[in-house]
């Protein structure tokens, strides 16, 4: 008989390997979760951090807009009167004081001088003598606003605020808006200037991302520190520290940031997650950000160049720390499994050393096993009826909406059925009683006294009752086509896609010539599914392309096709209009239609209709959409019946 030691290390043995490997494969897997969880912590504080830095320029253009067409303003500049530049200066300290976030309102005149100016002092708005006042013809954002016309808005950098040629102490963040004014005759006779105190935006900033401001920053479009965790790495632009920049200090990760919009990435540093902010509206204007605060832009660059970066960065400390935490833990419980393993084999390998002992010992464990088993089953038995008796009641539900929809839809027909036959015969007589007046023998006081009853607010009423109850009509065709999709049955086999498009096609033919649209049909894969749902699926993303083409150019319609993974992958491209970013989402939703502003026919059904048709098909459809460019739809079914 052999030894119970050697027994246990031939049980023991193998299983270790198991139970270490399990381990090791379970710590990877464990890691990668909590990196994922991590990844998706900081995109989501570095966009709100995004969002609170894009929300802040537009009520400034706002107010720079007013107080450059002020009348104030304009008196001033056809005569700058000691009175005219007194009631000038009143005006802008009490719009100074109620808005209460302008550092500086300023009037300069072509020369550069500022002419009034009102600083905003511990909550009130302050006017500055005139011996206090500043020419800044040499500071940049004077040469840039004035060579603009009037309308147009200037926006410059992010940078902070120079008094006497010097930045002042403590620092002030600053975005200038200004804009150019004019007077009756059309000379440019200065500009007009609010200081934004940038602080209050990064303040905003600190406080959405308050649970991470230990490692997010915000950058400019070089790459210089605007705000950071080490407050010394800040404003090195203007102080012409080229060092103190994400460019200079990890070049790799800001090639990176500064060529994608948003992203997230891993160097050798750790993780970078990031968002970027385009401050500039519509028809306002930036330089070219030059570092020197007294030198002249070269030019203006695009709305897209001029950026601000909301950056977080993970350090590989903390990576590694996380990695660290996870491994120590699963080698505490490796630890105990391997104790417990090799316990139960050393039992084991005793229990085997008494033969007798052993079998009576197996025995009983088998038979508590069969019982354990057998209850388990029982369980597991009851559990999948109630599963059945669940789905059997949610599907009676689903049928009992779906026929109240049914019901509900055909109770709406018959009032709207009358309603459309009243004013058809209400238009009829209204036709009948326009022709009596007009005739020779009608009173001309009843001509004069009805004409407009029956030439205005009768025909107006008359169009609202018929686009009232073709709009009912067509919604009520739509919930109908719904409740019809839920209970039609599913008839699943090979089909021939490239000739049923060619079918769909040939349907549409009279709405295809009607817009000289020219559809092309790729030979397409075959799916597994059901003919009439994909005939209708097609159908709709078909008629969606002819209904939302863009007018401007003809329109161009492809269909194409291949095998993935075992899916059959289709896409229908259009050259239409386009679905806006934030429109695409709400697509699928009922009664959301492709055309809020309502130019187009529809009841907003069809796109739902599809993904429904398609979920009951275990497929799946989505969207990819620019606005003015067209979109693509993509529709995924299985490719046999061996697939789900």
């Amino acid at each position: 008989m052999q030894k119970p030691v050697g027994l246990a290390l031939k049980l023991f043995l193998p299983l270790a390997v198991v139970v270490l490997l399990g381990v090791l494969f379970y710590g990877h897997s464990e890691i990668e979760r909590e990196l994922t969880r991590l990844r998706s912590q900081e995109t989501l504080n570095v966009g709100l951090g995004a969002g609170t830095l894009s929300r802040n320029l537009e009520s400034i253009s706002s107010d720079l807009g007013f107080l450059s067409t002020h009348s104030a303003l304009r008196q001033v500049l056809d005569e700058s009167s000691p009175q005219n530049l007194q009631q000038l200066a009143d005006d802008f300290a009490n719009f100074s004081r109620s808005k209460g976030i302008y550092d500086q309102l300023r009037w300069l005149d072509e020369t550069g001088m500022e002419r009034v100016r009102v600083d905003f002092v511990q909550g009130k708005g302050v006017v500055v003598p005139a011996e206090k006042l500043q020419n800044k013809a040499q500071r940049y954002f004077f040469a840039d606003s004035f060579k603009l016309q009037p309308g147009e808005v200037f926006v410059s950098p992010l940078d902070l605020n120079i008094e006497q040629n010097k930045i002042e102490e403590p620092y002030k963040p600053m975005v200038r808006l200004a804009t150019p004014v004019a007077d009756r005759y059309g000379n440019k006779r200065g500009i007009v200037i609010l200081n934004y105190y940038g602080r209050d935006m990064l303040d905003a900033f600190s406080t959405a991302t308050s649970n991470i401001s230990k490692h997010i920053m915000v950058l400019n479009g070089e790459g210089y520190w605007l705000k950071s965790p080490n407050p010394a790495d800040e404003w090195g632009f203007m102080f012409k520290k080229p060092e103190l920049s994400l460019a200079a200090r990890n070049p790799v990760a800001w090639e990176q940031i500064r060529a994608n919009d948003r992203g997230q990435v891993t160097v050798g540093d750790g993780l970078w997650t990031w968002e970027t902010v385009y401050p500039l509206l519509a028809s306002q204007k930036t330089s070219t950000g030059a570092v020197d605060a007294f030198v002249p832009s070269r030019g203006e660059i695009e709305n897209k160049q001029y950026v601000w970066k909301a950056v977080a960065h993970l350090s590989g400390d903390v990576l590694a720390a996380i990695q660290q935490a996870v491994w120590l833990k699963l080698a505490g419980v490796a630890a105990l499994l391997l104790g417990l393993l090799g316990l139960g084999c050393w039992k084991l390998a005793q229990a085997w050393a008494a033969q007798a002992a052993a079998e009576e010992a197996v025995r009983r464990i088998n038979a508590g096993l069969e019982a354990t088993v057998a209850e388990r089953t029982q369980q597991l038995h009851d559990k999948l009826l109630e599963l059945d008796d669940a789905n059997a009641e949610l599907a009676r539900r689903n049928e009992e909406m779906e026929s109240m929809i049914y019901i509900a839809s055909h109770d709406l027909r018959s009032p709207l059925v009358n309603i459309q036959g009243f004013g058809q015969r209400l238009g009829k007589a209204l036709g009948e009683i326009q022709a009596r007046l007009t005739a020779d023998d009608a009173p001309a006081a009843i001509r004069n006294d009805l004409g407009k009853q029956l030439n205005e607010r009768m025909p107006t009423a008359l169009g609202f009752i018929k686009s009232s109850s073709q709009k009912m009509d067509t919604l009520i065709n739509g919930l109908l086509r719904l409740s019809r999709a839920g209970r039609a049955q599913i008839l699943l086999q090979s089909l021939d896609m490239t000739s049923m498009l060619k079918e769909i096609i040939g349907n549409l033919t009279i709405q295809i010539q009607g817009c000289n649209a020219a559809v092309d049909v790729e030979n397409l894969p075959i799916c597994y599914a059901d003919s009439a749902l994909v005939n209708q699926v097609f159908t709709n993303l078909l008629d969606n392309a002819i209904k939302y083409r863009d007018p401007s150019r003809p329109l161009q319609i492809r269909v194409s096709g291949q095998l993935e993974d075992g899916k059959a992958h289709y896409m229908v491209e259009d050259n239409g209009l386009g679905i806006s970013e934030e429109h695409q989402a709400k697509v699928w939703q009922l009664f959301h239609r492709l055309d809020p502003n309502g130019t187009v026919a529809g009841e907003g059904i069809g796109l739902t209709l599809v993904r429904r048709t398609l979920d009951r098909l275990r497929g799946r459809v989505w969207l990819e959409s620019v606005a003015g460019e067209g979109c693509r739809f993509h529709v995924e079914l299985p490719a046999s019946a061996t697939r789900s």
